[in-house]
């Protein structure tokens, strides 16, 4: 299985309660549509008086669509389907000149339930020699720091084949699960997160991060 991260800045002159609607509707029941999808989640980022809680990342929307393989995914967006309906539905909402997108592997280091806050931070590789080691680090290293205090911890890698669409954004991801804000801020500030940051360093080479609750729509 495969998972496709689509990041999605909204249409200028949009407001985000106006595109997170749409997003969550009519969106929702298009892209549900595209043919091979095993699931679709939606990571809505969490806000605070109507701002993103960790800042804004880049994009308004960060999508996961499961597929069997890439040329599934490549399949389900060369559909007929993609085009007359999903594509014509993202021109009226998402600036399509700024998106972008990551297609992974996804690797489960620990494995418990995907429940509470989704804390999602994407890292670019380091261009020194310790970057190539970046997924690896976050499978072990930080996983280890941080799995005391996140009840399911996954790491995603890009693929390798090649597929339809822009170059990979991003180097590799973590999604990490946490009970609920109050136990976010006592990751933020606790010695494991300061000690995964300091094994980082080196490795990656900067990150964007959201803290975001899910909608699964398939």
């Amino acid at each position: 299985m495969i998972t496709r991260f689509g990041m999605a800045p909204r249409s200028p002159g949009m407001s985000i309660e106006d595109f997170r609607l749409h997003w969550r509707t009519a969106h929702a029941d298009a892209a549900g549509q595209i043919p091979g999808v095993l699931r679709y989640t939606q990571n809505h980022s969490l806000l605070q008086d109507g701002r993103y809680l960790l800042g804004y990342p880049g994009f308004d929307a960060c999508s996961e669509l499961d597929f069997d393989s890439v040329a599934a995914m490549d399949e389900g967006f060369a559909s007929e389907t993609y085009a007359s309906v999903v594509r014509n539905d993202e021109e009226e909402f998402v600036d399509k000149t700024r998106f972008s997108l990551v297609v992974t592997n996804p690797t489960v280091v620990t494995d418990g339930p995907a429940e509470g806050i989704k804390l999602i931070q994407m890292f670019r590789r380091h261009p020194g020699p310790g970057g190539n080691s970046l997924g690896a680090v976050l499978s072990g290293q930080v996983a280890e720091a941080l799995q005391a205090q996140a009840s399911r911890l996954i790491v995603y890698e890009p693929v390798a084949e090649e597929h339809t669409g822009p170059p990979a954004a991003f180097d590799a991801i973590a999604t990490l699960w946490l009970a609920d804000q109050d136990a976010l801020d006592r990751l933020f500030v606790s010695p494991n997160w300061q000690q995964a940051a300091w094994t980082l360093s080196g490795v990656a080479s900067g990150s964007v991060a959201l803290a975001a609750e899910t909608i699964h729509v398939v």
